[in-house]
């Protein structure tokens, strides 16, 4: 692991430019930082400068700068005290001042992971009272983790493992891009990415390769790699590969509108016997269950309990989603629509009433005329 060299500028920087003494003409002191290739102050914590975490015996170079300001001393004692430290740090070495104005000290302090506080004291013949600064540098790693990634049927991305290979349906649209994040303890900057910002512990940055067009156009092999640089420039080569693979893979269902509880088929073309081990099936979030009676062909299920409306089934394998199909609920056991009033069955009912009506009443007539024309024959036989 890198050691810093943490060396101060002579003059005292404040936002770039050498500070002025103060007003009462008492002592300055700025504790800086090299990270970037420029001068880092120490005194604020929520803008840190960082060094890499070492071994007890092997400890990081920091400088002091001193502004005497209108004083001048005939000589001063400087120490350091860090989060390691048994005991107040001496200087390795110390400038006299020049003109009786600044002097310029090197010390030598252990850095531990995560922020580390720092305190200066200055003391200066004469004066009863010392001069405290308090300093704060990060301890961190260069480290990141990262691949490439593809987005599948469900606008997801999903990682191509490293050296490895993720399957996808030819017609199914996908991007390709990789994604670096940092999960060391000092930010770095990606170059030969396609950013020039800083990636800070935590945070990650998503670089394009392909954009939005089918599997079939994408399937191919990637390598990409890129350098990361850390404010001590540190250099780490990140290297990513993996291929995207097209298949012939496509679904259908039997139905487009369901209901809960009904048995579906989903019908299937370029699925073998090996990959229907690795297929899960889902409506919604609702994961389901694959009926004992499917086939590589033919996958049957029932559908459970979702809310009405418009929805998904999604074909996942392995993990990743592979296909997704739209799909309408159109009553749920629980919120089943009230049956309609049968007015058919009362109109069939009132029809036949009329047809029976009808026939009774042409019976009573004919029987009516029978009985005249029998009496209209008896009375002319008497004649």
């Amino acid at each position: 692991m890198n050691v810093l060299a943490a060396v101060l500028a002579v003059p005292l920087l404040v936002g770039g430019l050498p500070a002025a003494p103060p007003a009462d003409g008492s002592p300055t002191i700025e504790l800086t930082a090299r990270n970037w290739g420029r001068p880092i102050s120490l005194t604020d914590p929520n803008d840190p400068a960082y060094a890499h975490p070492v071994a007890r015996s092997s400890l990081t170079a920091v400088s002091a700068v001193i502004h005497f300001g209108a004083a001048k001393p005939q000589g001063f004692t400087a120490t350091l005290v860090d989060a390691q430290a048994d005991g107040d740090r001496q200087p390795d070495a110390c400038t006299t001042p020049s003109a009786g104005t600044e002097a310029s000290c090197l010390f030598n302090v252990a850095v531990s992971p995560g922020l580390n506080a720092l305190t200066f004291t200055l003391t200066v013949p004469g004066s009863t009272v010392p001069i405290v600064q308090k300093a704060w540098i990060t301890g961190g790693a260069l480290a990141w983790s990262g691949g490439l990634e593809v987005v599948d049927a469900a606008g997801i991305w999903q990682r191509i493992p490293d050296g490895g290979e993720l399957r996808l349906p030819a017609r199914q649209f996908t991007s390709v891009r990789y994604v670096v994040r940092n999960v060391g303890g000092v930010p770095f900057e990606v170059r030969g990415g396609c950013g020039d910002g800083r990636v800070e512990p935590g945070s990650s940055i998503a670089c394009p390769i392909a954009g939005q067009r089918p599997v079939a156009s994408l399937a191919a092999s990637y390598e990409h790699a890129i350098e990361l640089a850390d404010p001590l420039n540190s250099i780490g080569q990140a290297s990513f590969g993996g291929t995207l693979t097209a298949t012939s893979a496509s679904f259908r269902l039997s139905v487009s509108r369901v209901v809960v509880g009904q048995d579906v088929a989903l019908a299937t073309r370029g699925i073998t016997d090996r990959d229907l081990g690795l297929l899960n099936l889902r409506v919604g979030s609702r994961p389901l269950r694959l009926s004992p009676e499917s086939t590589a062909a033919r996958l049957r299920f029932a559908i459970p309990y979702v809310q009405p409306g418009e929805t998904h089934l999604d074909v996942l394998q392995s993990g990743v989603t592979i296909a997704r199909i739209p799909l309408t609920v159109t009553a749920t056991r629980e919120s089943a629509p009230a049956p309609a009033f049968p007015w058919t069955l009362v109109g069939l009912v009132a029809l036949g009433g009329a047809l029976l009506a009808l026939l009774l009443w042409r019976g009573v007539s004919s029987a009516s005329r029978s009985r005249r024309r029998r009496r209209i024959e008896t009375s002319e036989r008497g004649v």
